[in-house]
């Protein structure tokens, strides 16, 4: 049996927790200085695994509970996420909360709340403009130079991708695809030569063309990183 035994809300009843709290909780950069004492085989475990894997897992369960987030026209949300690591840097998701504590637990969760807050309104006010305008504006994501304070967009490719996707007509929920019903014969001979089982053309499988897609994208994302990096040494 398990428990989340970092958890504040449950160490804050322990005995004698006020005296020693300042102790219970660390800054990500007193974790990264932490795991660089570790002998791991990277230089810097924290950037170069715990972290991307934390980006990692915020991205996929976003995708995988997209379907079930009611749309709410004027409003944003604020998620928590809680991880935990074990000795071979593997990143664990434990719970995500859509209301997270933002007490000043300690003097961390202070200086961390803080500076998340004041991001948080930069990234809605400032890059998305939300309020001042109807639309969500249109950058060249992942190249560009935005002040999102330490907030980061996990996807910039998706995003150019999907504006240029052209605005639903008023009259889209009228569209509707008729037709009718095939019903499914035995191959004649000669058009199966491979047989009725045989694997599916490369060229025509929908899941080798998905895999394809996924692969260009992930060049198509180093390539923009690569080009945002030189324009960063040229400046």
């Amino acid at each position: 049996k398990y428990s989340h035994l970092t958890n504040n809300s449950i160490s804050k009843h322990a005995e004698g927790f006020e005296e020693e709290k300042e102790e219970t909780m660390w800054h990500s950069e007193e974790f990264r200085e932490y795991l660089m004492t570790l002998e791991k085989e990277d230089e810097d475990p924290w950037a170069q695994r715990v972290q991307p894997l934390m980006k990692m897992a915020v991205l996929r369960s976003l995708e995988a509970a997209q379907e079930n987030v009611v749309h709410r026209a004027s409003s944003f949300e604020l998620f928590g996420y809680d991880f935990m690591v074990d000795q071979d840097l593997n990143v664990w998701l434990i719970e995500i909360n859509s209301s997270p504590d933002l007490s000043y637990s300690t003097s961390t969760t202070k200086q961390l709340v803080k500076a998340m807050i004041e991001d948080m309104m930069t990234v809605v006010l400032d890059v998305e403009k939300f309020g001042s305008r109807l639309d969500r504006p249109k950058r060249k994501w992942g190249s560009c130079r935005v002040n999102s304070g330490r907030f980061q967009l996990l996807e910039a490719a998706r995003r150019r991708r999907e504006e240029k996707f052209p605005k639903l007509r008023k009259d889209a929920q009228y569209l509707a695809v008729q037709g009718t019903g095939l019903k499914l014969r035995k191959p004649k001979k000669g058009e199966c030569p491979r047989g009725q089982n045989a694997e599916d053309d490369p060229r025509h499988s929908a899941s080798a063309l998905l895999a394809a897609t996924e692969q260009l994208d992930e060049e198509t994302e180093e390539a923009w990183h690569e080009e945002e990096e030189d324009s960063e040494e040229d400046d």
